[in-house]
């Protein structure tokens, strides 16, 4: 099949260059992508570029290296001139695609189920993050978020990343959920099981993400320094609006390691050292009900022990890794019942998590989700 995906992606080169784009968004986009092309389907790309750039940005995104035909669009002054751009840049790309699917859903590409079903092609909607009306207080947010959903409602088929997802949709639409995948070059990477490599008796917790306070990570470094364990150390890495408390923090509490945001490499070995990886995602946020933190999925992966709050859809992966609820103390709880089992369970846990994890490699998910369409893979 010939896909148009329209997404808000950039070369995966710039991930830690660019301030103002997600790392985990951009490489779940080329994932998703890549696995696309990797069952037979040709695949092209509308990004539509709305985060501000720092200077040189827009020149680097342009000359980056991107395995797909790619056709920037970048956000505009004015707002009419930048949706006649994108309007016009969907009814070029979509003329030869025989199937088009956005990642969520964005103003930019509001005009596509119309379009799609007026040329009789299918549209799909990857809904990995949306925030209903009742979750805003402003009003014009209020009425960005209606127009949202009265879009979401108007494709074929939505992809969601929560089961949470489908209370949001029309009974006529399909669904599926999809929590994410893993790429394999990344599984095969922990294809052994890692030797320690700083004394038995210290315990390394390491959180990557996002450093915002939905991700819990406020709450995490609250639950951390309570504990009185001295062979513990959290390791931190990301960007986000906490970097200054995370600093501080660690200028407090000498366990606490802010990493800084890393290069994948670096990041990589990062996780081979650690011990316990956490998802102190804040549950009590409404924002947190309808997606799903896919660092989980890479977590897996790695065959580490993993800590992590319930988040909606938790009860799916309860064998695999360790639950508690989203307070302070919940968290507290769980980090001395992660060190106490860590290296009891170590053999066993890489074993376990590692052969549930093979059924959410990328291929697999997007076999899924392609039968699921009713197109043709190889």
């Amino acid at each position: 099949m010939n896909i148009l995906f329209c997404g808000s992606n950039a070369p995966q080169e710039l991930d830690t260059q660019l301030h103002y784009l997600s790392a985990a968004a951009n490489r779940y986009q080329h994932r998703f992508m890549q696995a696309l092309a990797e069952q037979g389907n040709t695949v092209k790309v509308f990004s539509y570029i709305g985060f501000p750039l720092e200077e040189g940005g827009r020149e680097a995104i342009q000359k980056g290296k991107t395995p797909f035909p790619v056709r920037y669009v970048f956000k505009q002054q004015n707002l009419l001139k930048t949706l006649t751009e994108c309007r016009q840049t969907l009814q070029e790309q979509l003329r030869d695609a025989d199937l088009c699917i956005a990642y969520n859903s964005v103003y930019a590409w509001f005009s596509l189920p119309k379009m799609c079903k007026k040329s009789g092609k299918k549209s799909v909607l990857v809904l990995a993050d949306y925030s209903g009306p009742e979750s805003y207080r402003s009003l014009p947010r209020k009425i960005y978020a209606w127009l949202m959903l009265q879009n979401i409602r108007k494709y074929d088929v939505v992809v969601g990343l929560s089961e949470q997802t489908k209370r949001y949709l029309t009974k006529k639409q399909r669904f599926i959920c999809s929590e994410g995948g893993i790429d394999r070059e990344f599984y095969d990477y922990f294809g052994t099981l890692s030797e320690k490599q700083v004394s038995e008796n210290n315990k390394i917790f390491m959180y990557a993400g996002v450093l915002e306070r939905v991700t819990g990570l406020d709450l995490m470094m609250e639950a951390f320094t309570q504990q009185a364990d001295e062979s513990s150390e959290l390791w931190i890495s990301g960007k986000g609006s906490l970097e200054q408390e995370v600093v501080a923090a660690s200028e407090k509490d000498s366990r606490i390691k802010y990493l800084g945001f890393l290069e994948y490499a670096e990041y990589l070995k990062c996780l081979e050292r650690a011990d316990v990886l956490v998802n102190p995602r804040n549950m009590n946020m409404e924002e947190n009900r309808n997606n799903f933190p896919s660092k989980i999925m890479e977590y897996l992966a790695t065959g580490k022990e993993i800590l992590s709050t319930r988040f909606v859809g938790w009860e799916k992966f309860k064998e695999n890794v360790t639950f508690c609820g989203s307070t302070v103390a919940d968290m507290q709880d769980a980090l001395i019942q992660c060190g106490l089992n860590v290296e009891k369970n170590r053999e066993v846990r890489y074993t376990q998590n590692r052969e549930f994890a093979l059924s959410y490699l990328w291929q697999e998910q997007i076999k899924r989700i392609i039968k699921f369409i009713g197109g043709n893979y190889v």
